[in-house]
């Protein structure tokens, strides 16, 4: 008889530690996705006001040549369109150090408007070298295609906006949860699909 209570008494006493580390497992968990998914939330917010310092902040290494620092006039272009950006997270999956998380983004998708400049811009740029006998500077290479992009703006009747699913692969550092690296579909949040457009016109 004492044996059998006592065998139900350390049955009862497995059970009790069992119980008590599922909550702090479950905590850790929900805790863990919750850091996770506020990184994402910081870049796409950034985008919302092209914060340049915010957004790379984000990433596990710096990204170069991400965003518009020098461009000061495309920066604007796109902050001025990113202020109606929307997002939903769909999912979040992590294992270990590393996660997946799947996100739902309505932003602007200027693709067409700039594939339209950046024909023009290449016209331009041959006569200019012709005409010249010199490339044109960066200078009044950049206002030339600003002018085609704020022109084709105005062509297509303004900018629209699409709806993705962009794909965040993050990774856990010694300094919290980081995107892994600038993709051109992240990139494009912030960017109104420039990047998308750029390498179709030029690569």
């Amino acid at each position: 008889m004492k044996k059998e209570l006592r065998n139900l008494n350390l049955l009862l006493l497995i059970i009790a530690l069992l119980f008590s580390v599922l909550p702090s497992t479950t905590v850790a968990a929900a805790s863990n996705k919750s850091k996770a998914e506020k990184v994402v939330k910081t870049y796409i917010n950034a985008t919302k006001t092209y914060n340049i310092s915010k957004m790379n902040k984000c990433f596990y290494t710096k990204p170069k040549n991400a965003f518009f620092i020098k461009k000061k006039a495309m920066a604007k272009y796109c902050k001025k369109y990113n202020r109606k950006t929307t997002y939903r997270i769909k999912s979040t999956k992590i294992k270990g150090k590393n996660a997946t998380i799947k996100v739902s983004v309505t932003s602007p998708d200027c693709y067409y408007i700039f594939l339209d400049s950046f024909e023009d811009f290449e016209d331009y740029y041959v006569d200019y070298y012709l005409q010249h006998g010199r490339k044109p500077s960066s200078a009044k290479a950049n206002a030339y295609l600003m002018e085609c992009i704020r022109y084709y703006t105005w062509e297509w009747g303004g900018v629209e906006y699409n709806t993705r699913t962009i794909t965040f692969k993050m990774i856990k550092t010694k300094k919290g949860w980081k995107i892994k690296s600038a993709t051109d579909r992240i990139k494009d949040i912030a960017n109104c699909r420039y990047e998308e457009a750029h390498n179709d016109s030029f690569d």
